[in-house]
């Protein structure tokens, strides 16, 4: 099954569950009725298309404009996780799930909630339509919490519809008016909700309402001693004892519901003390695990994201940009199995502000970070691509600012084990013996780290010539710089960066996009880079050597700031992508990454475009 249809299976599923079952209930009854069902039938189901209509669409449209769920809390478990497919289907099937639980309790637990869950009690039998019996009023309340999770957690739209089919299956399944056989039954409740099971939940003894709270797993109720294992199916009476005048059940009385006060109060939470214990440790955990979870979300948040004190950004030197970055795959073979593509995604920085993302196409999208620098990559993994080429357009509103970092001392908030990796060699820029003694002669007498890098920065400036005639240019590559003295933006900041780190300062590789200056919208020819040195007093300070060639004029500003010219794609070199690239680590990230059934595609087109623009409500097409 592609992705891209499953939204016809997950609807043509819940139609062809209510048959089904519906269908079994003649033949298998639990309870056989002596009273036809229509006018239940009827207002069951004019309650589940009265919530498809105003709740179901509104939450797929929200979820078609927050294509990258992840976006808005800038935090994504499954990315940072590196989890594949499976496992992220099975998380978020188990975390959903529990959720549900959650929810459930709180519908009985909360008075104002239980007025809206009422309704769905409130029905005098038990049958597959009355998994259809819920009041609009909850319906939303359930989404906007559902959407909640998938914001945090960064699952996609297709990995949350899985979930949605399997638990509206369970849903029409629990509530079905249908005889298992016994030994089967046994079987299925130890793991999850068999229909006898959730019929004790639709007893009108309070003490039975107040149980049963699970939908898929069976393992919640045991977890949190909400369990009630047996009744005579026989002897259950169901809905509610305050509600049980025919005429408080038709369609309008049902509607208003909420609004009505009757006797009875909503669940204490649990069967007898150890119930009481129990939901007591149940809250516990609930508080535990939202606290313990905004802490682990800050703790890992990626480094862009921490704010260094010691820049200075000129908010005044901005500019605010419509850029788009297109890509054309082609040539896709007729049986391909799997096609695997990796985009960088822009960074969000103190001085870089993503202000709207428009994704195209957003079915199958997901967000994943490499491990190591904590980049952000948009990636797609399609199975059985039916058409031989692909278009993908990220379309976004940025605005860039002026920073700089020439004086300013102050405290830092990079971690000493973050600075590491900034010491290391990679594989092209190396800390070989000829780069350690260049870097001892360039420094020699400098003490201070500032000084040290304005002296590196200087050599480069001085001694490497922006020459893209040679063969080689553009690798990065620090041994080639040192022979040949020559190369482009990648070649001068890879030299810069080999012999700061080889007299001991962290420097990282920064790669983007260049903004012509003077021009409000133009074609972009392909990349540009630069370099940021870390001083303890001062923080990470940037540098544009190449720039500062081209420009001379501007050799003073270079060091230690960076215009508004650009947009910052990636940090790094040697860049592992997320999940399962099947290739050695990236050079550097600015182009895409793409994989047929494990190897790598190259019959990719790309086109970069950017506008100037002033603030307006929707991205613009480029």
């Amino acid at each position: 099954m592609e992705k891209s249809n499953i939204p016809f299976y997950l609807s043509f599923a819940g139609v062809a569950g209510i048959v089904f079952f519906f269908v079994l209930e003649r033949f298998i009854p639990s309870r056989r009725l002596s009273s036809p069902q229509w006018q239940r039938w009827l207002i069951n189901f004019s309650l589940s298309f009265f919530n498809f209509l105003i709740v179901d669409q509104s939450f797929v449209i929200l979820l078609q404009r927050t294509p990258i769920f992840s976006q808005i809390f800038h935090f994504d478990l499954y990315g940072r996780l590196g989890l594949n497919s499976f496992w992220r289907i099975i998380l978020t099937i188990f975390i959903l799930d529990f959720a549900m639980y959650v929810w459930h309790r709180f519908n009985h637990v909360i008075p104002i909630l239980w007025r809206f869950h009422r309704v769905h009690h409130s029905d005098s039998h038990v049958d597959v339509t009355t998994a259809s019996r819920f009041h609009f009023g909850e319906v939303t309340l359930s989404a906007v919490i559902n959407y909640a999770l998938m914001l945090f957690l960064g699952a996609s739209i297709w990995e949350v519809r899985i979930f949605k089919l399997i638990f509206v299956f369970m849903t029409q399944l629990t509530h079905s008016n249908i005889r298992l056989f016994k030994p089967l039954e046994n079987l299925i409740r130890l793991i999850f909700v068999p229909p006898s099971m959730h019929r004790i939940h639709h007893s009108d003894i309070r003490r039975e309402t107040d149980s049963n709270y699970g939908t898929i797993f069976s393992i919640w109720d045991r977890l949190f001693a909400t369990l009630t294992k047996d009744a005579d199916a026989q002897k259950l009476h169901f809905g509610l004892k305050e509600f049980q005048d025919p005429k408080e059940l038709t369609l309008p009385k049902l509607i208003i519901m909420p609004l009505k006060q009757v006797a009875g109060n909503p669940a204490k939470g649990g069967v007898g003390k150890k119930g009481t214990f129990m939901r007591k440790i149940f809250f516990i955990v609930l508080i535990l695990a939202g606290i313990g979870g905004w802490l682990i979300a800050w703790a890992n948040l990626p480094e862009s994201r921490l704010v260094d004190t010691s820049l200075s950004v000129n908010r005044e030197q901005s500019r605010t940009v419509d850029f788009n970055y297109e890509v054309l795959i082609e040539g896709i073979p007729e049986k391909t199995k799997e096609l695997k593509i990796w985009f960088p995604y822009l960074s969000e920085t103190p001085y870089q502000e993503i202000q709207e993302v428009n994704i195209e196409p957003q079915e199958g999208a997901q967000i994943s970070y490499d491990k190591t620098y904590h980049n952000k990559i948009l990636n797609y993994m399609i199975a059985s691509p039916q058409n031989s080429s692909l278009k993908f357009n990220i379309r976004y509103r940025v605005k860039r600012s002026e920073y700089s970092n020439k004086h300013a001392p102050s405290g830092s908030l990079s971690k000493e084990e973050d600075l590491r990796k900034y010491l290391q060699a990679d594989r092209l820029v190396t800390l070989s013996p000829k780069v350690k003694g260049m870097a001892q002669e360039i420094t020699e007498r400098k003490t201070t780290t500032l000084d040290k890098a304005r002296a590196i920065y200087d050599y480069v400036f001085q001694n490497v010539s922006y020459d893209k005639t040679i063969p080689g240019w553009g690798n990065g590559d620090t041994e080639r710089v040192c022979s040949l003295k020559a190369g482009n933006c990648t070649d001068f900041h890879s030299l810069f960066i080999s012999l700061a780190r080889a007299s001991g300062i962290p420097a990282k590789f920064v790669m983007g996009v260049p903004l012509s200056n003077g021009k409000k919208e133009d074609e972009i020819s392909g990349y540009h880079c630069w370099a940021e040195f870390y001083d303890e007093q001062s923080g990470w300070v940037p540098v544009d050597i190449s720039e500062a060639w081209k420009n001379k004029s501007k050799y003073e500003y270079y060091f230690g700031a960076i215009g508004a010219d650009r947009l910052e794609i990636s940090v790094g070199r040697d860049i592992v992508l997320e999940p399962n690239a099947n290739t050695e680590p990236l050079n550097y990230f600015f182009y895409p990454y793409v994989e047929v059934d494990g190897k790598k595609f190259l019959q990719i087109k790309t086109s970069f475009r950017f506008k100037d623009v002033n603030k307006r409500k929707e991205v613009s097409k480029l």
